[in-house]
């Protein structure tokens, strides 16, 4: 038979109510001193009991689950963000009673109106809607009409959501290279298979670094390169290097590259070097890195803006918690700086 909380108050001799309190870890004074709390806990231990979420939410009208929706272009392809973001959220969410749970839709699936099952059922109180393609028009309407409050993250929406500012990031990585005397800079970036699936960041870095080289009234000169992800693309290293010969070893070869990625800065510094050039003391490179850890090519360290998906989740993890206080207040959308890596991937040219 399975143990109650009327067992656990019986046997800790406090109420049922203070039961709930206690193990929900709710906040504020909930009249239990710290001995009281102990008692519970160590009650609740030894008989074995487990909270039923189910009748919890019959009572209370809220299943105290928030619902991660992760959304893809179809079946299979690349997704954004990372294990950081989703502890970063359960913490904040745990500390407040809440428990997430993650799902996964595609944009195919979506249009043709199949929506993810938490939202499909009552099983969530609000939505972490977390984007790997372009924005997600039909699910943000969906969530909507639910009437659930919801948040996105990883998308330039223009309320309820957190994302990187991807723009000012490439707009300073870019700035680093003109302090450092460099003039003829380039941008290299991977095309997408779906143009339409394009994410905002690709386009706001490209963005982000001709913005910088028109402040300081040098030519800009943007590369995109078909990407190495999808299998009927070539992905060696030597057929990326025939790919960049032209531009990094012609007339006109610049003396740095703003690389969309971790994952392009290394394809390129990899490239450089079989051809014979040194990083950096013949070419520059610096990028904008979504990683955990600090972007490496050859044991190299990548000079590189860098966010912190801990941060963006912790954030985000709080967004959501003020939307289900007042879910019919929007909030300001909030975009994430990056931070600096210095890296050595950077040359200093002497001045002219």
């Amino acid at each position: 038979m399975a143990v109650s909380a009327a067992d656990v108050a019986k046997a800790a001799g406090v109420s049922r109510g203070l039961v709930g309190k206690v193990l929900n870890n709710v906040k504020g004074n909930i009249g239990a001193s710290e001995e009281t709390r102990r008692r519970v806990i160590e009650a609740a231990n030894r008989l074995g009991y487990r909270p039923n979420a189910a009748a919890q939410a019959t009572r209370s009208g809220k299943s105290k689950n928030i619902g991660y929706v992760v959304v893809g272009a179809e079946p299979g392809y690349p997704l954004t963000g990372s294990s950081a973001v989703s502890a970063a959220i359960c913490e904040e969410l745990n500390g407040d009673g809440y428990r997430l749970m993650y799902s996964y839709a595609n944009l195919k699936a979506i249009s043709e109106g199949q929506l993810p099952d938490v939202m499909r059922y009552i099983m969530v109180d609000g939505l972490i809607l977390d984007r790997s393609g372009r924005s997600h028009d039909d699910l943000y309407e969906a969530s909507a009409e639910l009437n659930l409050p919801f948040i996105v993250v990883n998308d330039r929406h223009p309320t309820n959501s957190i994302y990187p500012d991807d723009f000012d990031a490439a707009r300073s990585a870019t700035s680093k290279l003109i302090e450092r005397g460099h003039r003829k800079i380039a941008y290299l970036g991977y095309l997408e298979k779906y143009e339409s699936f394009v994410h905002y960041s690709l386009k706001d870095r490209c963005r982000g670094y001709v913005a910088c080289m028109q402040d300081a009234g040098l030519a800009e000169a943007v590369h995109q390169l078909p990407s190495p992800i999808f299998q009927e693309y070539s992905s060696s290293v030597m057929d990326r290097a025939r790919e960049l010969k032209s531009l990094l070893l012609g007339d006109s070869k610049p003396t740095a590259f703003v690389a969309q990625s971790s994952q392009v800065a290394t394809d390129l510094i990899l490239a450089a070097s079989s051809l014979g050039l040194a990083i950096p003391n013949d070419l520059s490179v610096v990028t904008i890195n979504r990683d955990t850890t600090v972007p490496l090519a050859g044991g190299v360290a990548i000079s590189a803006m860098h966010w912190d998906d801990y941060r963006l989740g912790a954030q985000a993890g709080r967004m959501i918690l003020d939307r289900l206080t007042d879910p019919s207040a929007d909030l300001v959308s909030v975009p994430l700086k990056a931070s600096w890596i210095e890296g050595a991937t950077i040359a200093r040219l002497p001045p002219r």
